[in-house]
């Protein structure tokens, strides 16, 4: 068993991660860093989220008042969109090999689109969800949670 005398002892880990080419048996390896919640915790409070916002109003029956409708459906599409987009800014955050340039998040986000494509991706987004646990339910819930109501 190894020892550690420090926290400091214990990070940074790297993890090598493998990905499957479309039409390849041969997968390709790429050097992760794993990052702590704290700053998995950042890249979420940072990210932009939707904001549930009534898209209408309808005449409640029982009551005879006007209350507010949210397109549930609309909703449903911005929050998938977020969360790709915030699992791909965890992926930027964790990738050191090969290295994402790019002078910020956005910026690198869309380098990685650029160089990885669509068949990449998806795994990336699995594989950085197993190591962390981010389900899109779960990140829903947290910003629903922290939304103030309007």
């Amino acid at each position: 068993m190894t020892q550690f005398a420090t926290l400091e002892d214990l990070g940074p880990i790297e993890d090598v991660v493998e990905i499957v080419r479309p039409g390849s048996k041969e997968p390709l390896k790429m050097k992760l860093l794993l990052v702590s919640t704290k700053e998995i915790e950042d890249i979420r409070k940072s990210h932009k989220w939707p904001r549930r916002k009534p898209s209408g109003s309808r005449l409640d029956p029982s009551t005879r008042q006007m209350m507010p409708y949210y397109d549930e459906e609309a909703y449903r599409e911005e929050m998938n969109e977020a969360y790709t987009s915030f699992m791909y800014k965890i992926i930027v955050h964790t990738m050191m090999e090969p290295a994402i340039k790019g002078e910020d998040d956005d910026e690198r986000v869309e380098n990685l689109q650029i160089a990885l494509g669509g068949w990449a991706l998806p795994q990336l987004v699995k594989i950085v969800n197993d190591r962390y646990g981010i389900s899109p339910q779960e990140v829903e819930a947290t910003e629903e949670n922290l939304q103030v109501p309007i």
